[in-house]
């Protein structure tokens, strides 16, 4: 799902994408988890799946209370998300990845799905809505700090 262009962004046309984006990312920690032989890997990576679908249903309850309304007035800056158009589409990575490449590609879509958050939670000023894209900025900040930490045991691990 692409967000439509500047100027034309609705409160629910930021549901529905951060919704798809999530779905996507719990798809791709599972098939991930299935690529990988670490059990501490995999173990994480399934954590993180359960993790998303959380981040989903909190977004999709959110939807069922939000209007569309019109355009956001505060300009949306899409840059964030065309340059990591590529990481939210992916919800699956090659069955030759290895432990390293798909916590790798984790901490690249955590990067990418904080910073959508902020962008988000900067541009919406409205109070649960706003707050929820805050909570949402710390749960991928915090996702991220597993993966950077269990990637750099396996780093050191395999000195």
């Amino acid at each position: 799902m692409e967000l439509k262009p500047e100027g034309e962004v609705t409160q629910r046309d930021i549901l529905e994408f951060a919704i798809d984006t999530e779905r996507k990312a719990a798809q791709m920690y599972l098939t991930a988890a299935d690529c990988v032989t670490d059990e501490k890997a995999r173990a994480l990576l399934i954590e993180l799946a359960d993790e998303e679908r959380k981040h989903e249903i909190k977004l999709s309850e959110l939807m069922e209370k939000v209007e569309a309304g019109g355009p956001l007035d505060n300009e949306l800056k899409l840059e964030s998300i065309k340059k990591n158009q590529e990481v939210f589409g992916k919800t699956s990575l090659p069955a030759n990845t290895t432990t390293k490449d798909a916590l790798q590609f984790g901490i690249e879509r955590e990067k990418a799905m904080m910073e959508l958050y902020e962008v988000f939670s900067h541009l919406i000023s409205a109070g649960v809505f706003s707050e929820l894209l805050t909570y949402l900025a710390n749960e991928e900040r915090g996702h991220l700090k597993k993966l950077e930490e269990l990637l750099a045991q396996q780093t050191s691990e395999a000195k």
